[in-house]
């Protein structure tokens, strides 16, 4: 499946394809060059969703178990806030070693990058696996303890265990 290169209702900015990932699962894949620095993906109102406990809980009170799993699982913490990516994001996989998304590359100022969507840290070439280090993102403490009480692990989690990946 491939984004159209313009901006779409889940915040991609850039072609690219879903596959099976050699991390883990499937993963998102560039379908063309993006230079360093080019934006990837936009954090907005139509590409995640802010969550309070209350609200996630009333989500997943909806859910089979299973499919609570992998709402809890797609879910990232930034800044204290509990975002659930809504889309394509989800299929983002984690990498410290080969990380190449992030944010902007020369920091958030001078309108460079707004510190919260996701750049390319260096150029990235067709083929790739965009990767991120999970280890960024924050630590909510109801949120890791809600993933526990479900069987989940947080993207929190994720980045902490396979820090050398």
């Amino acid at each position: 499946m491939a984004a159209p290169s313009k901006l779409t209702p889940t915040g991609f900015v850039v072609p690219y394809a879903l596959r099976e990932s050699p991390v883990a699962g499937v993963g998102i894949f560039a379908t063309e060059r993006a230079a360093r620095g080019a934006l990837l993906w936009r954090a907005d109102a139509t590409s995640q969703m802010t969550h309070t406990e209350a609200s996630l809980g009333a989500r997943l009170a909806e859910l089979a178990a299973a499919a609570a799993v992998d709402v809890l699982e797609h879910i990232y913490c930034w800044e204290g806030e509990v975002l659930e990516l809504i889309g394509d994001a989800k299929y983002w996989n984690h990498s410290r070693a080969r990380q190449n998304t992030g944010n902007h590359p020369d920091g958030a100022g001078d309108g460079r990058g707004d510190g919260v969507s996701s750049y390319a840290l260096r150029d990235i070439e067709p083929g790739e696996e965009l990767l991120d280090d999970y280890a960024a993102y924050s630590n909510v403490p109801w949120f890791e303890a809600l993933c526990r009480l479900h069987g989940a692990q947080s993207c929190t989690s994720v980045g902490t265990e396979f820090v050398n990946s």
